[in-house]
């Protein structure tokens, strides 16, 4: 290979590998040049744009986070963009944060974030965090248990165990009971 290539490639790979290193992990989004490109995601850049503008009101921290996660979730589920997904969850972990961790909307929002990035294990530190705020709540055991089964790839016993457990601690179980009856359908168990 001449040598003058050599360089060119070793610069474009050092200039790349700078870009990426450097804090926030890669390029910030061009919000107005996706809205140019796409006329049909205006309205939700705009959202994002409107809800970034504007200073969180302290005593509202945790619905501005809110709002601003979904704003960026919105974006992400029509752009499959994963750094919109990032966004997301960036915004929902600044409100974990301001929540003092006590927030399970939050916690929850941050782990199905965390699935779309495919950080499982991120995933289900969310929602571990989130059944031990709120232990009588069956949202988080059946997030905990879909990802058990849908892309941690987790042993039945693992998974029932997830059902099992909420059962115990809920007041009114149904729903993971009718929860744990389809799984063990879907795998051809009787109970």
């Amino acid at each position: 290979m001449n040598k003058k290539i050599l360089i060119l490639v070793l610069a474009a790979a050092i200039l790349v590998i700078a870009v990426f290193a450097l804090p926030g992990g890669s390029p910030s989004v061009n919000l107005d040049d996706l809205a140019a490109k796409n006329p049909n995601l205006v309205e939700f850049v705009d959202r994002v744009k409107e809800v970034e503008n504007r200073e969180p009101e302290k005593d509202k921290e945790i619905e501005y986070y809110l709002e601003l996660g979904l704003a960026w979730k919105s974006l992400a589920d029509r752009t499959r963009d994963k750094d919109h997904y990032q966004k997301a969850l960036e915004a929902y972990e600044k409100g974990i944060k301001a929540s003092g961790r006590k927030n399970t909307v939050l916690l929850n929002n941050a782990g199905n974030m965390a699935v779309y990035l495919e950080d499982y294990k991120k995933a289900a530190e969310y929602y571990e965090e989130s059944i031990s705020i709120s232990p009588g709540d069956a949202e988080s055991y059946i997030r905990l248990a879909n990802l058990h089964q849908e892309y941690l790839k987790s042993s039945p016993e693992a998974i029932i165990g997830i059902y099992d457990r909420g059962i115990a601690r809920m007041l009114n179980p149904d729903i993971l009971e009718q929860r744990k009856r389809m799984y063990l359908e879907s795998i051809g168990v009787e109970e």
